[in-house]
This record gives structure tokens, C-alpha cells and sequence, in this order.
């Protein structure tokens, strides 16, 4: 075989080098041109403002997910909820009821009453002839899933009761203190009125009694005088009493037929009076006839009053 000297080596050598590289160099200058070419057309639909960006399409989706509705239409869904809301649970104010009762605890008496009304507590305040509370020493409600009973205090003479229902009655049992025979309340719920309060009086000296004299029996008026009640409150007072001005003494004065009655926390001295009642806080009722002068006991002196009468 014949041998190439090494001269020659060297020029083919450099022949095919000069012509791979002039190939080569075509080609890749050919595709770094074409590859600018692909990503000026990528880059430019990128870079015009005129199409929106990737991330503001999400970003605007995932607001319509989490708040599908407009501002508006949230302001006018509330509204209507509010509207269905009020329709639901509104209810007419119920007429209060603040009033008295007398009671004996004789057999064969009728229970008290006392109206509720739903969302409103009602309370029971029990006294005695003398004015003074009569402590409850125990109480039994008649329907425990309806309604709801709480005592102000251990042995307290308030008893609150509350309904749990729109409709419906039950009975109340309490025992007093010192007292053999229970006192017994009927409890009706009525949206229509209520008692907010209701007092009642029994008719003999209670254990907390400090002036017997008032727990006189001869003087005590019978448990339907409703007008000596009235007298005691100071309200729902008859259509037929005319008021009568009172100028000495603090004290209120109505005049129903050719009776007078009396309403003061000061005691009445004379005339002679028929019936007295005493009241939460020293407040006394009294029946009498009619006279223009009246003496009181204040502070431990003899005060006249004088009367207006008609």
C-alpha cells in the first residue's frame, strides 16, 4: 500500500475542515434564524396589550367562583333575606298588663291568672295583708317543655315565668312559706297581652309581717273589690271614679259614688275608714266616706289634707 506522506495529510486534512465548516456554519446560522424568527412570533402575541394576560383570565375566574354575585345583587339578596326574616319572626306588640290580685287561699278559690307572651318574662310578686313579700318556699310547673320558670332569689317571693311556645297553657303550684294551703296560678300564653308584672296580695299576715293591725280581717276588702286593687296600684282605675285633688299630704284620691278611696305611703289617722289594703313599699289603700279633711301620721306628726271634693 502505497503511503501518503504526511505533507499530504495535512492539506486534506485542512480541505475537509474548511468544507464542514462552511456546511455546518450554514446551517446553524439558518436555524438561529429561524429560531429567532419562532420566537418573535411567540413574544409579540404576548407582548400586545390589545389580548388579555394569562393570569388576569384566572385571576377573574377565580373571582366569579368565589363571588359568583355582583355587589349590587348582594345588597338587594340581603335585603330580601332581611325582608323574609321580619316576616317570619315579627310579632305585635302585646298589651301590658300590670295589675293586682287578692287572694284568701280558701277551698274552692279560683287560681290567679297570669297572661304571657312569647319572648317576654313575666313575674309573679307575692305579699302578704301587710304589704310585706311572702317568701315561696317551693313551686311545681305543670309543663316543663313549653314553659320556663326561674325564682329571684332562694326563697324569694318573685317567681319569672317565660314561655317557650307560641300557644298553650299550663298551672304553676307554689307553696308558701308558714303556709299550709298552696297558692295555684293559671298560666295562658297570649300574644295579645301580657302581664309584665302582676301582684298578688293574700289576705292574712305572712311570716314577714311587722304591722298585724293592718292584717285586720274586718278591714280587709273582699278579693273581687277590684277598685281597692286599683286604688293600691295607682292604675286601671274604673271609668266611673273621678279623681280629687289632694293638696297637704302626698296621696291620690278618687271618688266613686258616695264612697272615697285613698291612695298613700302615709298612714290614715281619721275619719274612720271601712277597708284598708297595704302594698309593695309601704303603699296603703283605704275606703271610706266621703269628707273635705283628712288627718295623716308623716314622720311621726298629725298632717290635715285637704280635699277638692266634687
Amino acid at each position: 500500500m502505497t503511503s501518503i506522506s504526511w505533507g499530504w495529510k495535512r492539506t486534506i486534512l485542512a480541505i475537509f475542515c474548511l468544507a464542514a465548516s462552511t456546511v455546518y456554519g450554514q446551517d446553524i446560522s439558518g436555524a438561529d434564524a429561524q429560531s429567532d424568527d419562532a420566537q418573535a412570533a411567540v413574544a409579540g402575541p404576548m407582548l400586545d396589550a390589545s389580548l388579555p394576560d394569562a393570569r388576569d383570565l384566572g385571576f377573574d375566574s377565580a373571582l366569579e367562583t368565589v363571588f359568583p354575585m355582583t355587589p349590587d345583587m348582594v345588597r338587594r339578596f340581603r335585603g330580601a333575606f332581611d325582608d323574609n326574616e321580619k316576616a317570619v319572626f315579627e310579632r305585635p306588640y302585646p298589651k301590658t298588663l300590670d295589675d293586682a290580685a287578692l287572694v284568701t287561699l280558701e277551698p274552692g278559690e279560683e287560681p290567679i291568672e297570669l297572661r304571657v307572651a312569647p319572648g317576654i318574662a313575666s313575674v309573679i310578686g307575692i305579699y302578704d295583708a301587710t304589704g310585706r313579700p311572702w317568701p315561696v318556699r317551693q313551686y311545681v310547673l305543670g309543663d316543663n317543655k313549653n314553659f320556663e320558670v326561674a325564682q329571684l332569689g332562694e326563697t324569694a317571693s318573685a317567681i319569672v315565668v317565660s314561655p317557650l311556645a307560641r300557644v298553650g297553657w299550663t298551672n304553676l303550684v307554689m307553696a308558701l312559706a308558714g303556709e299550709e294551703s298552696p297558692l295555684v296560678a293559671k298560666i295562658v300564653i297570649d300574644s295579645h297581652k301580657a302581664h309584665f308584672k302582676q301582684t298578688v296580695q293574700i289576705m292574712k299576715a305572712g311570716p314577714n309581717a311587722v304591722d298585724l293591725a293592718l292584717a285586720d280581717t274586718d278591714r280587709l276588702p273582699s278579693p273581687g273589690d277590684r277598685q281597692m286593687i286599683a286604688t293600691l296600684m295607682g292604675a286601671d282605675i274604673s271609668g266611673n271614679a273621678t279623681p280629687v285633688p289632694v293638696s297637704g299630704v302626698d296621696a291620690l284620691a278618687w271618688a266613686v259614688g258616695e264612697q272615697l278611696y285613698v291612695r298613700s305611703q302615709h298612714a290614715l289617722l281619721s275619719p274612720p275608714y271601712w277597708s284598708s289594703l297595704a302594698g309593695p313599699g309601704g303603699v296603703q289603700a283605704y275606703r271610706l266616706d266621703m269628707h273635705p279633711a283628712l288627718l295623716f301620721s308623716v314622720d311621726g306628726r298629725v298632717i290635715q289634707a285637704i280635699l277638692d271634693l266634687p
